[in-house]
């Protein structure tokens, strides 16, 4: 892992299972969810209105934005309801010492180029 720069987005001990919490590093809003074993992080922005995906609900192994039922695969990010929408999906690691979720801050830094943000961090729309 010494490529790798990680930033903590969340702690263990504020997960539940099935439940998305609310993350923000660099001004880039996220979504952490820990379902069954895994550790995902996922852009927190529904591309089609913005919406906090914290917000969202699971449904199986997808993601579902509450604002308009867009759903997002935890594993791929990708849309199983419309073709060609996805959330970015980003290296989780887990401090086993300290039991903080780590991601990798230069996959953070080459997305927030590529994806200049319109919104607030953490403003709900």
């Amino acid at each position: 892992m010494a490529s790798r720069h990680w930033i903590g987005v969340a702690r263990l001990e504020q997960l539940t299972d099935d439940e998305p919490l609310f993350a923000s590093a660099m001004d880039i809003d996220l979504v952490v969810v820990k379902s069954e074993g895994q550790i995902h992080v996922l852009y927190g922005r529904c591309p089609h209105r913005g919406a906090l995906m914290a917000s969202g609900c699971l449904e199986g192994a997808s993601l579902v934005c509450t604002a308009h039922g867009w759903d997002f695969a935890l594993a791929t990010g990708a849309s199983t309801r419309v073709p060609g929408e996805s959330l970015a999906r980003f290296a989780v690691h887990v401090d086993a010492a300290t039991g903080e979720v780590l991601v990798d801050q230069r996959e953070l830094e080459a997305w927030r180029v590529d994806n200049p943000q319109s919104f607030h961090p953490g403003e709900f729309i």
